[in-house]
């Protein structure tokens, strides 16, 4: 059992030097060969996340024979880098143990509100992650899970993306920006007409 463990351990270990490799060997190859311009508007992101997406996704980065051998990697690499943006305008993504730390939120109280849609978690192979804009003074944002129970949408970064963005029937304000305003019926209404015909 015990050399069983240490075999397993022992692959871990492996397969995160391989990749460690192989990342590290394409990531100096890009930094040699990308213009000087692409890689200080990639350091200038607020992330590594961010720097490495952004990086990934313009076209002027990777050499041609590269975006050839995996035509979908840019789109991924765009996809990845509009969620690290969006992450960033959400103050950032944090596990429920640190918002349980930082809040008057139990851990069992996040994820049940999460499963049951009242707030926006991104789950990923680490487990639930929640953007820290829904919270404000220990608690939950005032009237966020009625915004959230009106959208239509299901997806926790459009989801978050309808939060953050401006929004015509708010006056151009963000539906989080009247939620902080106190103005959660507007910010319902706008929630119920999304993706409908202007909303």
């Amino acid at each position: 059992m015990a050399e069983s463990r240490a075999a397993q351990r022992q692959a871990g270990d492996d397969v995160r030097r391989i990749f460690r490799e192989r990342a590290e060997r394409f990531l100096d190859r890009l930094s040699r060969t990308a213009p000087r311009g692409v890689l200080e508007r990639a350091i200038a992101q607020p992330s590594d996340y961010g720097s490495v997406a952004f990086l990934l996704a313009d076209d002027r980065a990777v050499a041609p024979e590269y975006r050839a051998l995996d035509p979908f990697a840019r789109m991924r690499a765009r996809a990845e880098g509009l969620k690290a943006a969006l992450a960033e305008r959400a103050g950032g993504l944090a596990r429920a143990s640190e918002i349980a730390a930082e809040t008057r939120v139990t851990r069992q109280a996040l994820s049940k509100a999460a499963g049951e849609g009242r707030l926006i978690a991104i789950r990923t192979s680490g487990g639930l992650l929640f953007p820290r804009c829904q919270f404000h003074e220990g608690r939950p944002i005032e009237g966020l899970s009625a915004v959230l129970r009106a959208l239509r949408v299901t997806d926790p970064w459009t989801r978050l993306s309808f939060l953050l963005s401006a929004n015509a029937r708010l006056g151009g304000r963000s539906p989080l920006a009247a939620l902080r305003a106190g103005r959660v019926e507007e910010a319902v209404a706008a929630a119920e007409g999304f993706g409908a015909h202007g909303g």
